[in-house]
């Protein structure tokens, strides 16, 4: 679920890059349990209502888009632990941990190895 989650974030920055929301009352449905990301702006959408993301703004790196994980993870109820030792950011949400190490293109998702493209950067 947090994979999907990630994946509809990642096409919502594309999609958001010059493009602003004004949401009216019954229009708020639409964007329930949703987190839209603005490129490059300290402000995003969550459930339709304006928030800040925080310490980092999505961005675009080397052709890539850079998402505020822990942002993310955290507006959906989850949580994000780092382990310095490994150099890896711990995902839980629900009955789903995902443990994504800094610099690798791994995951483990449930126990379970997964290859990404690109691995995570801080």
């Amino acid at each position: 679920m947090l994979r999907k989650l990630l994946a509809l974030s990642l096409i919502s920055c594309f999609m958001m890059q010059s493009f602003s929301v004004s949401v009216k009352a019954e229009e708020k449905d639409f964007f329930e349990n949703s987190v839209i990301l603005l490129v490059d702006s300290p402000m995003c959408y969550v459930n339709g209502e304006m928030k800040p993301v925080g310490d980092v703004a999505p961005t675009i790196l080397n052709d890539r888009t850079l998402v505020p994980v822990r942002f993310l993870t955290e507006s959906f109820g989850g949580t994000v632990q780092w382990n310095d030792d490994t150099k890896t950011a711990v995902l839980n949400y629900g009955d789903d941990i995902i443990d994504v190490p800094v610099g690798e293109n791994k995951i483990v998702v449930n126990g379970e190895s997964r290859t990404l493209d690109v691995g995570a950067a801080i």
